[in-house]
């Protein structure tokens, strides 16, 4: 009972955070809206029928594009159930912001409390939640699959504490699916981590085979199939003009990271833990400032893409190292957390409330046929001109003469009814082109040719006379193949978990 409500206790410290979700309406930030949009369309195209989800039908101005073959999928499927309940499509993504940040303070302290005792877990918890660029990426940047994924990233921190298999496998397998770049740059930390200082290399090994098997449906074609949008091809952004300041640091970060130089230095006392994480924050600082300009040079900037996304290793870590902070000082650590939590409240002040509130209708945002990407990066290489528009016609006649009649468009299902066309007739739908599409018409496989200089749609020739055409958006080899390692890498999850806590029981 004690146990319980202190950690309701420590729930309740994380309350702050998400005040600015519970305002009407949704506040304006850089990503935020294009999520509710994006979200809405997956919504779409898997009430369609399309599972998993990889092409979205009514962005791009109908003509749809592949972007969730792409870029995280993780909050879109997880927004599907909470939609389901009855919820808005823009309550469920500020409802998915909001259980992700007192979701992140919830894990840290189970987390920290491996390591720590029960206040200097909560005080590092507090630091998790409240690190400046932790609520940056909420308020300014609206990015959900970032926030998502720091809050899974406590999770299994804890899971491998625990040394619980399943649970962090699932952990690794919802990172990869919550945000690319994040798991990118966290993968490689919770392999040192785990191999470091939790021993039992074979349970490793087994845990990051299964979390990629889990989200080997998202990744595998996401790189297999990469080659065939503009993504080489286009920059996204100038890494120069997106290092941190110092503010988005917060002076309650560096304070923690000079107090533990300077006592790793004048006492040469390593705790190894708090020695690996002082590393990794101090060399997220680095990265994320201007200094480290010349670094970047050789650095995948395409991946990263901003210098300030480095911050996300420096939340985890100073969230350890104010907790070891504290237990350095056990007599004094009241005191002491006090004035920590004094320095972070300075430090979060500014970022904590959004600056601006938009009250558009959720008919705006589940309308809305944007990219909802920086520069239409995942469109596909065929696609030589960004619509603007709408086409006219979803359907119709470029060459010959016919009607078109009972055309049922779906985002991964087109069928139409074709009478009296003439000798060679081709007939151009106006979807971009992308693997997976194929037609049939009467029952036959028709080829699909691309329309040159255009958005990509496709044309075919459809026979003399009348013709029922359908054209389908599937799974091909490489994504069947991922499909089924994700399927069989669940089945093993579940039955180690199930396993694990027959034992346990016993």
């Amino acid at each position: 009972m004690k146990k319980n409500l202190l950690i309701l206790a420590v729930v309740l410290l994380f309350i702050p955070s998400v005040f600015a979700l519970m305002q009407p309406g949704f506040f304006v930030s850089d990503d935020g809206e294009w999520m509710i949009i994006r979200f809405s369309a997956f919504f779409q195209s898997l009430r369609d029928g399309q599972f998993p989800v990889r092409f979205l039908g009514r962005l791009n101005f109908g003509y749809g594009y592949p972007v969730s073959n792409f870029l995280y999928p993780g909050f879109l499927y997880l927004g599907v159930p909470i939609h389901i309940l009855g919820f808005s499509f823009i309550n469920t993504i500020k409802i998915i912001f909001g259980f992700s940040l007192i979701g992140s303070g919830f894990f840290t302290y189970l987390w920290l409390r491996k390591n720590f005792d029960s206040f200097e877990s909560i005080v590092g918890s507090l630091f998790y939640v409240y690190t400046p660029y932790h609520l940056y990426d909420v308020y300014t940047r609206g990015s959900i699959g970032e926030v998502l994924g720091l809050a899974v990233i406590p999770f299994v921190f804890w899971s491998l504490e625990k040394k619980n298999i399943s649970l962090s496998a699932l952990g690794i397998g919802i990172l990869i699916l919550s945000h690319n770049t994040l798991a990118l740059l966290f993968l490689p930390i919770l392999l040192m981590y785990a191999i470091l200082f939790l021993g039992k290399i074979k349970h490793t090994v087994i845990i990051f085979i299964l979390g990629l098997g889990f989200s080997s449906f998202f990744w595998i074609p996401a790189i297999t199939e990469i080659s065939l949008t503009r993504f080489s091809q286009t920059t996204i952004s100038q890494y120069g003009e997106y290092f941190a300041s110092t503010k988005l640091i917060g002076i309650s970060s560096m304070s923690i990271l000079l107090f533990c130089i300077t006592h790793f230095f004048y006492t040469k006392k390593y705790e190894k833990k708090s020695y690996f994480f002082l590393i990794l924050g101090m060399l997220s600082v680095v990265f994320s400032l201007s200094i480290s300009n010349n670094l970047w040079k050789f650095i995948p900037v395409d991946i990263i893409q901003f210098p300030f996304r480095v911050l996300s290793l420096l939340i985890p870590s100073i969230a350890f190292l104010s907790a070891y902070t504290l237990s350095l000082f056990k007599k004094k650590q009241y005191i002491i957390g006090g004035v920590l939590i004094i320095c972070l409240v300075f430090s979060a002040f500014e970022y904590i409330y959004p600056s601006e509130f938009s009250n558009k209708p959720d008919g705006i945002y589940a309308t809305n046929q944007g990219s909802t990407t920086v520069k239409n990066e995942y469109m596909s290489f065929l696609t030589r001109i960004n619509p603007s528009a709408l086409p006219n016609e979803k359907v119709l006649f470029v060459t010959g003469s016919g009607y078109i009649t009972n055309l049922v468009s779906k985002s991964n299902n087109i069928t139409f009814s074709v009478k009296k066309a003439s000798h060679l007739s081709k007939i151009q739908i106006n979807t971009s082109y992308f693997s997976g599409w194929k037609a049939w018409g009467n029952g036959l496989e028709l080829p699909i040719k691309i329309s040159p200089n255009s958005v990509g749609e496709m044309i075919i020739v459809v026979p003399d006379g009348d013709s029922n055409i359908e054209f389908k958006f599937q799974e091909n080899i490489f994504r069947l193949f991922a499909d089924a390692l994700t399927i069989i890498s669940c089945i093993i999850i579940i039955i180690i978990f199930i396993r694990d806590n027959f034992n346990k029981n016993e």
